[in-house]
């Protein structure tokens, strides 16, 4: 029998496309089944922040109840246990003025994220402004200048002061966070006798971050001992003395100050060191010039920052010139140091015999990054320059971002001013102007403003808007009872009494706010130096005549271009008198009164036999109308602007 197998062979298992297919369709039933899942999960994360964003405004309600304030931040209102959260919840909160906002986000919750700020009351999608949403970079780099406070020329024949310390970082990681900013102050100049310390003083330390600039090293005296070496700092301080050591410098900061000489005529001074170079040696014929700043054109503009000062010398030869905004050394009996200029960090130059004019030039933090990489941050003086936006810090400030119920405001500060002396001529108020202040909305502020000083002696008082504070101008100088004018906002003006062997300096102003006085050169006539401004030192007294008084600033925040805060006059017992700066300053007088300032302006009192009263301060505060809504007892719209204007203390309400 033949069987036939072929028929009863059977086909079993999948072929290969059957297996492919099912495969594909349980990828595409897991694919669909994680998807619904992950979207079943986020909706549910969004809920949970909802309700957490909620029960946590009503504790925090019930805390403003009891406390009449809301945490002041995180760690707080946690501590306060009155943010309930879920798990995975993660807040961020934020007190500004009197209102709070506060961001809530989950890693279960996607790039999806809510707030609720106290100002609006409704939660809102996204984040508080400043917070950092989610799957949002929490770092960037930017470029970073650091510039410390030169130091103080020496005293009779100084060193120059050394450049403060300059540190640059082309590529600073920072997180997304507030920063403190530091701007240091330059050092005095030395001045004194014989057997004081005639050296400058140390500038201050400038910081931001982790990075620290040290203060340039003050300029060696004029001593036949250790008191003529020059200061180590940020750049060292030139030597004020053949064989006396020079001020040694910081590293990668900075350089050496330069070695005196004692050869006649000049006896040259050493300069103070620079960012980029050791401060020159002085000579016979000339004083040791200021090391060679460090350029950058972080700004927007090429510049040199941290230059040292220049030496001072004797009866005949060149002076040392300054570099980098570092001051021109002074000629014994002749000319006058100059300063380091502001904002540069320059070494002040070595002083004369009588004056004190060599300060150190303040420190400087400038900021650049990309515009389109760090959106939102304020702090310092902002500008523009091409893809970049530049913050440059001229003081204390903080580099931050901007918080949701902030607005910006124009604001000026001038205090009163110094009482003029018996013929010194009085300083003018130390002045403050910031354009584009953050203020909280919903806040009252407290406005103060200073009254001019009226008897001998008196300063001017201080005037104030939130936690800026312009300091009184100092009186001018008084007979016999203080020959030197006192320091304020803007110093007051020297006197030297009837004996050509008198010489008095001028008061010290503070720093960013206003200028030092006059000095008086002991001459017949008993002129005397005129009170500095808010713009400029006030002027020595010239032959017989007495110093006019340093020019004041000008504004246009009242609508109108007007100059504020300039310094008195200083009197004489000739013919000749200062006039008062432009800045409402008043005019010195011979055997009369010296004429008193202009009122709100915070202008110095003229000098007298009978001394002229300073004028009172203002406080002037300006926003574009559209912007926001505030009130005050005294408010006019100039144009696209609203215009508070203070002559008197009181209130500065924002809605």
């Amino acid at each position: 029998m033949n069987i036939n197998y072929k028929n009863h062979q059977k086909t079993s298992g999948f072929t290969i496309v059957e297996l492919l297919v099912v495969i594909v369709v349980i990828g595409i039933l897991a694919a669909l089944s994680i998807v619904s899942y992950t979207g079943i999960t986020q909706r549910a994360a969004t809920v949970t922040l909802k309700s957490d964003l909620k029960n946590s405004s009503t504790q925090l309600a019930l805390y403003n109840t009891t406390n009449g304030i809301y945490p002041a931040d995180l760690a707080a209102a946690t501590t306060a246990n009155v943010l309930p959260k879920s798990p995975d919840t993660t807040y961020q909160y934020t007190l500004t003025g009197s209102s709070y906002c506060l961001s809530a986000t989950s890693p279960k919750a996607g790039a999806t994220a809510y707030h609720y700020s106290s100002l609006v009351g409704t939660i809102e999608d996204g984040v508080c402004s400043g917070h950092i949403a989610p799957g949002v970079a929490t770092t960037v780099n930017i470029e970073v200048l650091v510039v410390a406070g030169g130091g103080g020329g020496g005293g009779e024949i100084g060193g120059g002061g050394g450049g403060g310390g300059v540190v640059y970082d082309g590529t600073h990681t920072i997180s997304l966070v507030n920063y403190g900013v530091i701007v240091g102050n330059g050092g005095l100049a030395g001045v004194g006798t014989a057997s004081m310390d005639k050296r400058g003083l140390n500038g201050e330390n400038s910081s931001f971050d982790n990075l620290v600039a040290i203060g340039g090293g003050g300029g060696g005296g004029n001593n036949v001992n250790s008191y003529a070496d020059g200061k180590s700092g940020g750049s060292g301080g030139g030597a004020g003395e053949v064989g006396y050591a020079v001020g040694a410098m910081t590293m990668g900061q900075g350089n050496i100050g330069g070695i005196a000489n004692s050869t006649a005529p000049a006896y040259g001074s050493g300069g103070g060191g620079g960012a980029s170079s050791a401060g020159g040696a002085g000579s016979s014929t000339n004083g040791g010039s200021g090391g060679t700043g460090f350029s950058s054109s972080i700004s927007g503009t090429s510049l040199l920052y941290g230059g040292g000062g220049g030496g001072a010398i004797y009866t005949s030869g060149t002076v040392g010139i300054g570099s980098g905004g570092g001051g021109n050394g002074a000629k014994y009996d002749a000319s006058n140091a100059t300063s380091g200029m502001v904002n540069t960090g320059g070494g002040g130059g070595g002083n004369n015999q009588f004056s004190a004019t060599g300060i150190g030039g303040s420190g400087v933090v400038i900021i650049r990054h990309k515009t389109s990489e760090l959106i939102g941050f304020i702090g310092g003086i902002i500008t523009i320059d091409g893809l970049y936006t530049v913050h440059t810090f001229t003081e204390n400030g903080s580099f931050r971002q901007k918080q949701t119920n902030e607005t910006k405001v124009d604001v000026l500060i001038v205090a009163g001013g110094g009482v003029g002396g018996q013929r010194g001529g009085g300083g003018a108020g130390g002045l403050i102007y910031k354009n584009e202040y953050y203020i909280a909305r919903n806040a009252n502020y407290q406005v103060s403003v200073g009254n001019g000083g009226v008897n001998f002696l008196d300063n001017g008082s201080d005037s104030s808007f939130d936690s800026m504070v312009a300091i009184g101008g100092g009186s001018g100088g008084y007979g016999y009872a203080r020959g030197v004018g006192s320091n304020g906002g803007s110093g007051g003006g020297g006197i030297s009494n009837d004996s050509v062997n008198q010489v008095w300096g001028g008061g010290s102003g503070v720093t960013g706010q206003g200028y030092g006085g006059g000095v008086t050169w002991g001459l017949s006539c008993s002129p005397t130096g005129g009170g500095g401004g808010a713009g400029a030192r006030g002027n020595d007294s010239n032959g017989g005549s007495g110093g006019a008084g340093g020019v004041g600033r000008a504004f246009d925040i009242s609508g109108v271009s007007s100059y504020y805060a300039g310094g008195g006059g200083g009197g004489s017992y000739c013919t000749g008198v200062g006039i008062g700066g432009l800045g409402g300053g008043g005019t010195g007088s011979t055997s009369g009164t010296g004429s008193s300032a202009t009122p709100n302006t915070g202008g110095g009192g003229g000098g007298g036999l009978i001394n002229g009263a300073g004028g009172s301060g203002i406080v002037i505060i300006r926003y574009l109308t559209a912007s926001m809504t505030a009130s005050s007892t005294n408010s006019a719209v100039s144009g696209l602007y609203t215009i508070h204007t203070f002559t008197t203390s009181g209130i500065f309400t924002v809605q």
